[in-house]
């Protein structure tokens, strides 16, 4: 079984192909369905805005540390989340991701490699414009 998604476009003049892929995230409170979310592969973490850390019910109460990325340093509390990929007819669940959820300003989902990226077996075509998962246990929801 494998999961296929088209790239999504984005930007207001450009509208590039990126790699995002349809989640969905739950945490002790609530659950919510239908985020699109960045697969990177050249992020080591994954990071869920506060609004939605909130909305989920995820514990916050953790160290405030800093992480650096492309887009700088920034501050952060680390949380865990469950996180849903589903194509509309199979699905793949991963449980307890570590996340980082920013202070600040932040609005995108982004599925960074850790818990996330060894648990899938992810092929990114650009020519095609075509992300294809498939789980690393052969399992699915």
């Amino acid at each position: 079984m494998a999961l296929r998604f088209e790239f999504f476009p984005e930007g207001a003049l450009s509208r590039v192909p990126r790699p995002k892929i349809p989640i969905q995230l739950s945490g002790p409170a609530r659950g919510v369905p239908n985020i699109l979310a960045l697969l990177d592969s050249g992020a080591d973490v994954s990071v869920v805005p506060r609004k939605l850390a909130r909305i989920l019910g995820l514990d916050l109460s953790g160290k405030v540390t800093t992480i650096g990325g492309v887009g700088g340093r920034m501050k952060v509390t680390p949380s865990m989340v469950d996180i849903v990929i589903s194509d509309g007819v199979e699905s793949i669940g991963l449980s307890t991701v570590p996340v980082y959820v920013p202070l600040g300003q932040f609005q995108m989902v982004i599925l960074g490699r850790r818990g996330v990226f060894k648990h899938l077996r992810i092929l990114i075509d650009e020519d095609a414009n075509l992300i294809t998962l498939t789980s690393s246990t052969g399992r699915t929801l």
